[in-house]
């Protein structure tokens, strides 16, 4: 059996503009390249540039118990980790990942771990696609609310707490 190796250059950093808006706060983006080619990813975060840390990625308080920094903050490292699961996903899988194909896994990663949101982008994408009409569609949106609506059922079952391992 022969072994090949696989080689893809994929890195990301979290970093800050350095053009300010009208209110004075810079956007916060994360670049990613692959395999030489760039592609910054806005992360609807704005943040004064002198108040971020581009070296450690992160931002810094505005002033005394600043406690939006600290959401800020969350934000962002859970941005790096969602960049970080979908590079590991396509090594551990020897895919290559390309740049549409991150920005599209990043933009949609919440479609992997909770159905009801893959279920309403689902909707969106084939109306758009005209694969469905509007009546279809509102259809679906009807359906989704409804289960959206049910109510969790939560089993208690005494029977397999007896059992012995």
């Amino acid at each position: 059996m022969k072994s090949t190796q696989f080689n893809q250059s994929v890195s990301y950093n979290v970093l800050c503009y350095t053009k300010p808006n009208a209110d004075g706060k810079n956007l916060i983006f994360m670049r990613v390249i692959i395999d030489r080619k760039k592609k910054d990813i806005g992360l609807n975060i704005y943040w004064p540039a002198e108040n971020f840390d581009n070296e450690k990625q992160i931002a810094k308080p505005r002033h005394f118990k600043d406690i939006a920094v600290e959401a800020v903050n969350m934000v962002l490292n859970e941005a790096k980790a969602r960049a970080s699961r979908i590079k590991l996903r396509y090594f551990t899988e020897t895919r290559l990942l390309s740049i549409s194909l991150f920005k599209k896994e990043f933009e949609q990663f919440e479609s992997r771990e909770n159905f009801l949101f893959y279920w309403e982008e689902k909707i969106i994408q084939v109306l758009k696609d005209g694969v469905i009409i509007e009546y279809t569609a509102v259809r679906h949106r009807t359906n989704l609310i409804r289960f959206k609506l049910f109510p969790v059922l939560t089993l208690s079952l005494p029977c397999l707490t007896s059992i012995a391992v």
